[in-house]
């Protein structure tokens, strides 16, 4: 959940193991978000639920909690504290079937909001290798806000040595006039585990939409991996893919989340809220399941 620009990519590897698709090529421009299909409908005949919150209850608890969500885990992003559920605090809330994440500043002057996400520091917690991943969100048109539906790798907990994938199923700034983006990153490991041949610095590559519209009502944000492609979904309409590099093919977990942007932090008026009707994921169940085109 990093701001990112397009052509502002960076690779700084001899190879990058697990990865030959990456280490083969000297060019990173090599890879290129694609939107060959934007616009086709996502199909999920042959795909099971496996994963549903509808925010009919709240089951949001600390860092180890044992509840469906732990709050915060991840450190800080952005310039925000991410503070875990309270009585003290009105940070995180479900009414009616739609959960709340709150941004407000403090009387010290500090901005606090809240990330949620289904596994503990120990990588505990839901995880699925391939599938779909889905929210339903209302974003604030506030300048200042940071929005994320983003997922994350479970084995990076328990393995520090391994490069840190991150899919950033969409990213918000209520001040940003190309309305929203995706993001792929891969990150390196925790330093003491950098060795030649492996990932020394962060890399990404982000696609804008130019859809600004998603900053007004409700709207699905989603994503399907695949062996062979991350294809990203608004309102379960193709946007663009990526190669599934192979550190995308391992289990992940997905994360809400809300923050303040530092550029714009000092236009934003407190509080302000993100909404999520739900949070949804599935699996291809069925050998007859619909593939994404692109994919044989």
């Amino acid at each position: 959940m990093t701001k990112c620009i397009a052509v502002a990519c960076v690779l700084a590897y001899t190879g990058l193991e697990a990865t030959p698709s990456v280490a083969e090529t000297a060019n990173p421009d090599d890879f290129q978000w694609s939107e060959e299909h934007r616009g086709e409908p996502l199909d999920l005949k042959g795909f099971k639920l496996t994963f549903a919150d509808e925010f009919d209850s709240f089951q949001i608890s600390g860092s180890n909690g044992t509840t469906l969500w732990k709050a915060p885990v991840h450190s800080d992003v952005g310039s925000s504290v991410w503070d875990a559920p309270s009585a003290q605090n009105d940070i995180y809330s479900v009414k009616d079937g739609v959960l709340t994440i709150r941004a407000r500043k403090a009387s010290d002057g500090r901005w606090h909001a809240g990330n949620i996400q289904t596994v503990d520091p120990q990588g505990n917690g839901f995880a699925q290798q391939y599938g779909y991943f889905e929210a339903r969100i209302q974003f604030p048109a506030m300048p200042g806000a940071w929005c994320a539906f983003w997922l994350k790798s479970q084995p990076e907990h328990k393995d520090k040595s391994l490069v840190r994938p991150e899919i950033d199923v969409v990213e918000w700034y209520g001040g940003d006039p190309k309305g929203h983006h995706q993001t792929v990153h891969l990150w390196p490991p925790d330093g003491k585990y950098i060795t030649p041949g492996r990932l020394a610095k962060h890399w990404y590559r982000s696609n804008y939409t130019g859809m600004p519209e998603i900053g007004t009502g409700w709207h699905t944000h989603g994503v399907l991996v695949t062996p062979q492609w991350v294809i990203m979904y608004v309102d379960r309409k193709e946007v663009s893919r990526f190669t599934t590099f192979d550190e995308y093919k391992l289990p992940l977990y997905p994360l809400v989340s809300l923050t303040l942007y530092e550029k714009d932090v000092a236009k934003a008026v407190s509080p302000f809220d993100m909404q999520v009707d739900y949070v949804r994921i599935y699996h291809r169940q069925s050998p007859k399941a619909p593939v994404p085109r692109l994919e044989q």
